[in-house]
């Protein structure tokens, strides 16, 4: 069990000066976020985001882009702008760092998302392995389904026969395979790979093997997890004298052991890590009492600081949420009329991996190809395949 105490005056063991007082937590030191000042989206940074509304309903299902390039210039993009104009989605998942898209589109009547579906709807399946560049064709999909997760060209949905969910099965499609349900546990798609977790925190695999114990007593969240057991947790916490919950983020260790804690004042999401010291997600900057104020953020976790993003923020009364930020630097396709063949070597004769739309964008690899002079630059598409594009037909 994690045991919580108070580091009184005269308690620097636990790295806490004397006459300060700071949380402790199994021997780490909470470190206490605050607000720092307001930032651009960092260049070179590929920002996915939806758009919605805060602590209450309502919101179409997007999926949304922007990037920001070296040289300071905006790009934006809507990864389900290709599927067909008579798509109406209502669920989606995504592994975006493998390229994988799932939309659950509305054909008939009410198929669900914000609401009860209605009796008579029907609904269809698009998935895209390629970040939104082509789409396999849809298939059917049950009454009262919804999407739990995308990854190697599979996508795991739950439905039911009635609204109750009181029978909800999961199956995978295409192939239909089903996954036994685990008793108090919820799917979800963390590091790539579906699992199901507790509330406790307690991750179990596929297979019915415990991947992670519980860590902290209440509600846990785990976000990371990589493949020696070590990763990230949100969970809460009462607020000692006010009915209020407190934040954190932990780092846990490949022997499920704490290892550095954050703590933050009121709501906050975690959504994309970048490396052990960033990152990006939603934090409460504001009291109610002002209105609520969601904000897109990046959040250093050296210093301790939440930074709001100014660029990312939405209209009155609509949140920017984040889903995930890749490193760049990324290049956009352009002037090709058509597409642009990525090819396996750096030669016109080789063979093509796919062939990319203008407005795609293709992340430049290391190589001292994508020096300007260079008539081919080396490129990995959304999916993650590694090639070289033509450089002319590149804007950088």
């Amino acid at each position: 069990a994690t045991t919580v105490a108070t580091a009184t005056p005269g308690a620097s063991a636990t790295g806490v000066s004397e006459g300060d007082r700071a949380e402790v937590i199994e021997g780490v030191a909470v470190q206490a976020l605050t607000v720092g000042d307001p930032e651009e989206v960092p260049a070179g940074k590929l920002v996915t985001y939806n758009v919605g509304k805060y602590a209450g309903d309502g919101g179409d299902v997007a999926l949304l882009w922007r990037y920001r390039s070296p040289g300071g210039d905006i790009w934006k993009g809507d990864f389900l702008a290709t599927l067909p104009a008579d798509a109406h989605p209502w669920s989606l998942a995504t592994d975006l760092e493998h390229g994988a898209i799932a939309v659950a589109s509305c054909i008939r009547g009410f198929c669900g998302g914000y609401g009860v579906p209605e009796p008579t709807s029907e609904g269809e399946l698009f998935v895209s392995n390629d970040g939104g560049v082509s789409w396999a064709a849809p298939v059917p999909l049950p009454r009262y389904s919804d999407l739990v997760a995308a990854v190697n060209g599979r996508v795991l949905v739950g439905s039911s026969p009635d609204a109750s969910k009181n029978a909800y099965t999961l199956r995978w499609y295409p192939d239909g395979e089903s996954v036994p349900r685990v008793p108090d546990a919820y799917p979800r798609l963390i590091s790539g790979a579906v699992v199901w977790e507790k509330e406790d925190g307690t991750l179990i695999g596929l297979d019915g093997t415990v991947l992670r114990p519980a860590v902290a007593s209440g509600q846990t969240r785990n976000l990371a997890l990589a493949a020696d057991g070590s990763g990230w947790q949100r969970w809460f916490r009462p607020r000692p004298g006010v009915e209020q919950f407190r934040a954190y983020l932990s780092r846990i260790n490949p022997l499920g052991q704490l290892e550095r804690a954050y703590s933050w004042d009121s709501d906050i999401w975690f959504t994309s890590f970048a490396g052990d010291d960033t990152v990006y997600g939603n934090a409460l900057v504001s009291d109610f009492s002002h209105g609520v104020d969601f904000p897109p953020v990046r959040i250093d976790l050296h210093a301790g600081v939440i930074h709001p993003l100014r660029t990312l923020e939405a209209a009155t009364g609509r949140t920017t949420f984040i889903n995930l930020v890749r490193t760049g630097p990324f290049a956009r396709v352009a002037g090709t009329g058509d597409c642009l063949n990525v090819r396996e070597t750096a030669s016109a004769d080789a063979n093509v991996l796919g062939c990319y739309r203008d407005g795609v964008l293709l992340r430049l690899g290391a190589d001292p190809a994508t020096r300007s002079e260079s008539a081919w630059l080396p490129v990995e598409t959304l999916d993650g395949r590694h090639g070289f594009a033509a450089a002319a037909y590149l804007e950088r």
